[in-house]
């Protein structure tokens, strides 16, 4: 099996140096990046009132441009990513209170120490993905919030697990795989990249939420966002 994480370690280390925008690093389209900031923006707007200042982690933050969404929050946001120089970016932007070069899987944080977990685009490069969401757990409070957004291996386009190094997962099966480790899904979102399906997408979403068409949804849909909740120990 092809070592997905130092692959991706690599590859981010060489396309930094050729980027002009922050959400080029990941090398997703500005539709891409676009539909996924706001699934992550929606949900913390959600539940805004409910935080009270939070200790955000931002795994595989790059220069931190989800940090932005927390912006006007009383927060303390933790930006985590294994390169220092596109941590430096973040911080002369200062889009985060404060930056850790570590690995993803491997932090110097603190068990239960943290409210929200920020995970976008980073799972589909690590192998093992299992130990991700394993540490993600361990530093997340009791009834800490996981939000993770991943490639669906559901998408008709695509329909495959590994493509090269980029892998993909089922939807439904990485719910199981959260409740094992001790982690209830909250929601499970699809997240639409083309134009025609993102104009849809709030219609399409509701009906995703009651189950109705919900298999067929997901053949469309490019990501898709997960929501868990870590379990009282």
């Amino acid at each position: 099996m092809k070592n997905l994480s130092e692959y991706w370690k690599k590859e981010f280390n060489t396309i930094k140096n050729g980027t002009e925008n922050d959400w080029e690093i990941s090398k997703w389209s500005h539709q891409g990046f676009l539909a996924r900031y706001k699934a992550v923006e929606n949900y913390i707007n959600s539940i805004r009132d409910k935080l009270i200042s939070p200790i955000i982690v931002d795994i595989g933050s790059g220069p931190g441009i989800y940090s932005k969404i927390f912006a006007d929050i009383d927060a303390k946001i933790i930006s985590l990513d294994f390169s220092q120089e596109v941590l430096k970016d973040g911080v002369n932007k200062k889009y985060f209170s404060m930056p850790i070069t570590a690995d993803a899987i491997q932090t110097p944080l603190r068990n239960s120490s943290v409210d929200i977990v920020v995970c976008v685009g980073v799972l589909q490069h690590i192998e093992p993905f299992e130990n991700l969401i394993i540490e993600a757990r361990r530093i997340l409070k009791n009834n800490g919030k996981l939000i993770l957004i991943s490639r669906n291996a559901l998408y008709y386009k695509d329909l495959y697990l590994y493509q090269g190094y980029i892998r993909s997962f089922f939807p439904f099966a990485l719910k199981d795989y959260f409740s094992s480790i001790g982690i209830i899904t909250k929601i499970i979102e699809p997240i639409f990249i083309n134009k025609s399906y993102s104009f849809l997408a709030g219609l399409i979403n509701a009906l995703f939420r009651i189950r109705l068409f919900s298999f067929i949804i997901l053949l469309f849909a490019r990501a898709f966002m997960i929501i868990g909740e870590k379990y009282r120990e």
